[in-house]
């Protein structure tokens, strides 16, 4: 037993380590660091994380205008201040520094891959690896290395806090359990969508611990209720934060802007309706006082939800629209954008960005592979629809992508759940696999074809 877990460990060690030195190659075959200004971000999303952890160097506060920031939520902006402060510190361009870390920290998704897998999923090494190895080749992690956006960041920590807490529980430690913590309370502070995650987790650590026929070990449900709680109050920290300082029990100003600014906004420019959208616009700008956060949250929502009832089909048909390509579109988008001024899906207005033939290959025979993990996945989901504990933690984790259909973001709105989909098809892949080999071995006995069963 010593020596598989020591082999167990050295698999993680040479994931990680591995991940690493693919991430820093990336990097150089970019041209690092020579072409830093051309790995800029082309919006406007970058600033919004920058300009608070300026603030937070000034005066010690995530501010932008001079108030505590209701818009972006502080995790990012921290690990930014810490990058900005090196970067005063050595010398050294904070972007550099950045990405180098970046690099470094995104590698951890590969052993806590390989971890859940083996652990969680239940599929042997080798498809363990090999959902390791597709994570690889699908440009996930590796093509946000040169992003300085809070995707990857969120989706590292969020299933690396994952594989933390069925660790904690599997070695009844409650140092991993406060780890699993730790970090999870992290991630809520980079992207505002766990509210629902410590269900979603202990629905799974239930199950997980009745798959092992633990469920009686005192200890381990002990843990399991300890991390639930405590985690509980982590994912509220942004929430927390803005009642401090607005009284408005929100995480994040955004989830009340994308409804509006994005998919109600994209809806009346299809009915030709933007004075209706510039009209609320003006009314907001009158309420830009940062003490009047909830009525610009009560403002959007209201004036969102009037036009998905004034045109209910039109928003549908958007969702729809979202839905598929944030969940078919590939991860190497991100290289061909930056390194080539190239896309697979349209010009840019601005002329800089085009289409080329290349990406659109690329991105062709992704969707086709997507298409199969996707089916592999609703395969397994059928299997399980008896394991109520299951089903419902998977509705949980996934409830915050409702969020995630209401803009045209591409692969990066779905990078934090894409790990936990491929594993799902790697069990499907185990299964069929395990199927034809009962079938091949047993087809024929006694000169009789048997029965299948399974």
């Amino acid at each position: 037993m010593n020596s598989q877990n020591k082999e167990n460990r050295w698999i993680l060690f040479l994931l990680f380590a591995g991940g690493v030195a693919i991430h820093l190659l990336y990097l150089v075959a970019l041209g690092l660091p020579e072409s830093l200004e051309r790995l800029q971000w082309a919006h406007a999303d970058t600033e919004t994380y920058v300009i608070p952890a300026q603030s937070f160097l000034r005066s010690g506060v995530f501010a932008v205008q001079g108030a505590p920031d209701s818009f972006r939520t502080i995790g990012y902006p921290l690990f930014l201040s810490g990058a900005l402060k090196l970067g005063k510190m050595t010398g050294l361009d904070w972007r550099m520094i950045v990405y180098v870390v970046q690099a470094i920290f995104f590698a951890l998704a590969y052993p806590a891959i390989y971890y859940l897998g083996r652990r969680v999923f239940r599929v042997s090494r080798g498809l363990s690896l090999g959902c390791v190895g597709f994570t690889v080749l699908s440009g996930a992690f590796i093509s946000y290395t040169s992003v300085i956006m809070s995707d990857a960041i969120f989706a590292t920590s969020l299933i690396v806090g994952m594989a933390c807490g069925f660790c904690a529980l599997r070695n009844r430690s409650i140092w991993w359990g406060l780890v699993h913590v730790a970090v999870i309370t992290y991630a809520a502070t980079v992207r505002p969508i766990l509210a629902f995650y410590p269900f979603a987790a202990v629905c799974m650590h239930w199950a997980y611990l009745k798959e092992n026929s633990d469920s009686a070990d005192r200890f381990a449900r002990r843990l399991m209720v300890a991390m639930f709680l405590v985690a509980l109050i982590g994912v509220q920290v942004p929430a927390i934060r803005n009642w401090i300082n607005y009284r408005v029990f929100t995480p994040s100003e955004n989830g009340s802007a994308v409804l509006f600014d994005y998919l109600a906004k994209d809806v009346l420019e299809m009915k030709n309706q933007i004075p209706r959208y510039e009209q609320v616009k003006a009314q907001l700008l009158k309420m830009s006082d940062h003490r009047m956060l909830g009525e610009r949250i009560a403002v959007r929502r209201k004036e969102a939800l009037g036009v998905f009832r004034d045109y209910p089909l039109e928003t549908a048909a958007f969702v729809l629209f979202n839905g598929i390509f944030n969940s078919l579109d590939m991860h190497w988008n991100n290289t061909f954008f930056y390194r080539l001024r190239v896309t697979w899906c349209r010009d840019y207005i601005d002329g800089s960005v085009r289409w080329s033939p290349l990406p659109f290959a690329v991105a062709m025979l992704f969707v086709i592979v997507y298409g199969c993990v996707y089916s592999a996945s609703i395969i397994l989901a059928f299997t399980l629809r008896k394991n109520l504990w299951v089903v419902c933690s998977v509705f949980l984790l996934l409830l915050p992508y409702i969020f995630c259909l209401t803009s045209c973001q591409g692969a990066r709105f779905r990078l934090w759940f894409e790990p936990l989909l491929v594993l799902a098809a790697a069990v499907t892949i185990q299964k069929a696999c395990r199927i034809w080999t009962f079938y091949r071995d047993n087809r024929f006995k006694n000169g009789t074809l048997i029965a299948l069963q399974i």
